[in-house]
């Protein structure tokens, strides 16, 4: 839902274009021309930033970005109020149509994030939907190597996906500890780098959330984990977001 809420704010200056032409009688070339000319740099971010901005905003959610999103949306309660008849670039007797449907939706957004039960899950990384990539079910054995003790745990790796596990384990570790998760599958050899990010409770299992550390020394293991999840979509359940 998110990401197509900023979708339709990253085209709000083509859909303009076009409304524009099934309005009025000027064709393509002179609506794309006039606003060519467009020298302002007001008007110019106006018609073609102010909204694409939101849109980022909403994407990137973060402590910085939504009060820029929330910005945007009272400039453009500020320009849509103080809008004057038939001027350049929009040449209509009312602000365009779209601008007003995603100037809603985004001022009924705002009450409801504002609300605080929501609030708190909207900003949470970990319970991002829009974020979420697919895990899927593998229940294996595996071996978790902590890199600064180097002390060894056997334990199952319940799930993965493309950016980390779940491991059922009764450790107790620091967040952002530094792991080695090992393990085989289909006759290959994993060997994963990652850190502790949480220690939670899934379907009455307790373990630990390990998210995969890719750089320039773990391209490999990158490729590992992609081809893994390949297989994993033939032979084993997605499971669904939570």
């Amino acid at each position: 839902m998110i990401v197509i809420l900023a979708l339709f704010h990253f085209i709000q200056p083509l859909a303009n274009i076009f409304y524009l032409k099934i309005t009025t009688a000027f064709n393509f070339s002179v609506i794309i021309n006039n606003l060519i000319q467009i020298n302002d740099v007001k008007s110019i971010f106006d018609f073609w930033i102010l909204f694409p901005l939101g849109g980022l905003a909403l994407v990137i959610i973060k402590n910085w970005s939504w009060p820029i999103f929330v910005i945007v949306q009272l400039y453009s309660v500020h320009l849509h109020l103080t809008y004057e008849r038939f001027t350049w670039p929009y040449i209509s007797n009312h602000p365009l149509p779209y601008s007003i449907f995603l100037l809603v939706i985004n001022i009924f957004l705002i009450i409801y994030v504002s609300l605080p039960g929501i609030r708190k899950l909207f900003f949470n990384r970990k319970l991002r939907w829009w974020e979420t990539h697919r895990r899927y079910f593998i229940n294996i054995p595996c071996e978790m190597t902590i890199i600064d003790s180097g002390e060894k745990f056997s334990s199952t790796l319940v799930n993965i996906s493309q950016t980390g596990t779940f491991i059922e384990s009764d450790v107790t570790l620091q967040t952002n500890t530094a792991v080695v998760i090992d393990f085989k599958y289909h006759d290959n050899t994993y060997s994963l780098y990652g850190k502790l990010i949480s220690i939670h409770v899934i379907g009455g299992i307790r373990g630990l959330g390990i998210k995969f550390l890719y750089d320039s020394f773990h391209t490999n293991e990158q490729i590992s984990v992609k081809n893994l999840i390949h297989l994993l979509k033939k032979t084993r359940p997605e499971l669904p977001i939570t």
